[in-house]
């Protein structure tokens, strides 16, 4: 890995294949937007959306910041270091994209080789799949942009209990939230060395303290 200093709010170069512009599902019937994250139930969202049966559309973190401040918010994260994985088993061992030859990757490399490729590509240049999701999440300002946070690992009790929220909120109910592509693999832990659990830490950095999450190693 090489000494790349990464600042987490990097602005999007849209002239990479990082399709980070219009990453946010908003329901104006609802008054509801699902920030979404790819590799962190991005499908199963999409899903929810399509089941409340109203026009949705994709929208960008600027224009949510503007025109939906007063629309609740709701978003899925993931263990930075199981994500990686994730991406790794679907994009790269799974279904290979030629895009991704752009940043060094190669079709069926091992998790490790491509874990080292990832924490070298500056946030502003990653792709949506394995860029930290701190940068779409957190403004400029540090402030956070979701009103409610749902984390993949305890699925489906947090869903559980944000859809009784906005029940009594909103006045609507929310769809069961499906599992859609999912990836199987081993353990995540069992991918990482040492070296390895130390570059990621770096890199994801921004995802890891203020959500909560570290490296575990689970039996």
């Amino acid at each position: 890995m090489n000494a790349i200093e990464h600042s987490a709010f990097e602005p999007c170069n849209v002239n990479t294949p990082c399709g980070l512009c219009f990453n946010n599902i908003v329901i104006p019937g609802h008054q509801l937007v699902f920030m979404v994250i790819p590799k962190c139930a991005s499908q199963s969202l999409l899903e929810v959306a399509r089941g409340f049966g109203l026009p949705f559309e994709y929208r960008s973190n600027q224009w949510v910041d503007i025109n939906a401040s007063d629309f609740m918010k709701i978003t899925v994260v993931r263990n930075p270091f199981d994500r990686l994985v994730s991406c790794w088993k679907q994009k790269i061992v799974e279904g290979y994209h030629r895009t991704w030859q752009l940043y060094g990757f190669k079709a069926g490399m091992d998790f490790k080789s491509f874990a080292s490729v990832v924490c070298d590509v500056p946030y502003s240049q990653a792709d949506k799949h394995f860029r930290p999701y701190s940068c779409d999440l957190i403004d400029e300002h540090g402030k956070q942009r979701f009103d409610a946070l749902v984390k993949l690992e305890h699925l489906p009790h947090s869903w559980h209990h944000i859809s009784g929220l906005l029940e009594k909120r909103k006045g609507f109910k929310m769809p069961v939230l499906p599992v859609k592509n999912r990836t199987t693999h081993m353990d995540y832990w069992k991918y990482y060395d040492d070296q390895l659990i130390s570059d990621v830490s770096v890199y994801y950095r921004h995802d890891l303290e203020p959500f909560d999450y570290e490296f575990e190693i689970c039996h």
